[in-house]
């Protein structure tokens, strides 16, 4: 019997709704191409974020990547299509191995002394998945530091929203030396949270200014889409921002709830962004 392949849009729509959200909004070719990268990134980062991780498979990940990438038939059909793809597109290979890099960082790290050695994690899980998306893209190497920056807010605002479930995890990603500045320490708990509500919200105010700071600076990387790509990425900006905006209200509300989007607010922000899209295209691609 024939093999039925992935469903890589499933695979996406379970694992990040924001992000399947706006890539609904690519053109079919590239959309689907994403669904493909995301599906291959998805299934190794779930590997070492399980309980227990299965080196043994995640290990097998790793070769078989580099036996599609030489063009040789898996048996695993993600990796298989994730090599077809990086052929097709003619995307920079090398670059999975800094992605790679960074999981075997994750692996060995519960924690981060400085943002500087955070910074070598995130570039690998987060930039890399930004420069991967502007060459899907075929955009102009000339805007892929700003892709590498809308990476780096986009994991930055995931890390401060998952801090309940990291610490359940027995991870900390939030700098350590950060931590020492606004008096606190690990774990960081729901009711530590609660019981230093003034050090913490400093703390997630640290975290979210910087976000946003990076967020705005990759704006200007705008300028090097085409139209057909305009809508879905300033809609992942514009959802991003108000991830930011919800939590720095009320930073303890990640120990309520995963803080995203609700469909009200991404149909709303659609609309919002199609019109600013309108402006933005006519006065930047006129």
């Amino acid at each position: 019997m024939k093999a039925i392949p992935p469903d890589f849009a499933r695979i996406t729509r379970n694992a990040s709704k924001t992000f399947y959200f706006a890539s609904l909004l690519y053109p079919k070719a590239v959309r689907n191409d994403i669904h493909i990268l995301y599906a291959f990134l998805r299934t190794s980062d779930d590997m070492v974020d399980a309980p227990q991780v299965d080196m043994a498979r995640y290990e097998k990940m790793k070769a078989q990547t580099k036996q599609a990438l030489a063009g040789v038939d898996v048996n695993d059909s993600i990796v298989q299509a994730f090599g077809k793809l990086v052929k097709r597109r003619n995307l920079d290979g090398g670059l999975i191995w800094d992605y790679f890099a960074s999981q075997d960082i994750d692996l060995a790290n519960k924690s981060y002394a400085t943002y500087a050695k955070l910074s070598r994690f995130i570039y690998g899980v987060a930039e890399v998945v930004g420069l991967y998306m502007t060459q899907i893209m075929e955009l102009h190497p000339d805007s892929y530091a700003y892709a590498r920056k809308l990476g780096e807010a986009m994991q930055l605002v995931n890390i401060a929203r998952d801090i309940d479930e990291d610490t359940k995890a027995g991870k900390c990603y939030i700098p350590q030396d950060e931590l020492a500045m606004c008096n606190l320490t690990e774990p960081l708990t729901k009711q530590y949270a609660l019981t230093h509500r003034y050090e913490f919200t400093k703390l997630m105010h640290i975290q979210l200014d910087r976000a946003q700071r990076i967020l705005r600076e990759s704006r200007a990387g705008l300028k090097y889409f085409p139209k057909q790509y305009l809508l879905p990425i300033m809609l992942s900006m514009d959802l991003y921002e108000s991830v930011i905006k919800q939590i720095s209200h009320n930073p303890l509300i990640i120990f309520e709830r995963k803080v995203r989007p609700s469909l009200f607010k991404i149909l709303f922000t659609v609309l919002s962004v199609w019109f600013s899209r309108l402006t933005y295209s006519s006065t930047k691609f006129s």
